[in-house]
C-alpha cells in the first residue's frame, strides 16, 4: 500500500509541477498530509518482502533505499502511534 502511494505521488507531483506556483514545501507537507491520510483509510500491509517494494520503489522514483526505508519507517510508527498510542483529551 505505502509502495503504491508512493508511486502515486510521483505521478501527481509532475502534474503539479506543470501547472503550480505552490513552492516545494507547501506540495511535500500536502503529500505527506495526503498519504497518511490514505494509509489511516486503507492500513498499510507488512509484507515479507516490504524492503524489496521499498528498495523498488526508491529506485524508480530516484532516491536512496536507505532514504525511502527511513521515510516508510517513520510513516509505520507514527501510524501505530496514533492507533495505539495514549489517547487525547
Amino acid at each position: 500500500m505505502l509502495v503504491i502511494l508512493l508511486r502515486g505521488l510521483r505521478k501527481t507531483a509532475a502534474h503539479f509541477k506543470r501547472r503550480s506556483i505552490m513552492d516545494e514545501i507547501r506540495k511535500g507537507q500536502i503529500a505527506l498530509l495526503y498519504l497518511k491520510n490514505k494509509s489511516r483509510e486503507e492500513g498499510v500491509r507488512l509484507t515479507p518482502n516490504m524492503k524489496r517494494q521499498i528498495g523498488n520503489t526508491a529506485k524508480a522514483i530516484g532516491i536512496s533505499v536507505e532514504e525511502a526505508t527511513e521515510f516508510a519507517e517513520i510513516m509505520v510508527r507514527e501510524l501505530v502511534e496514533e492507533a495505539f498510542g495514549p489517547k487525547r483529551g
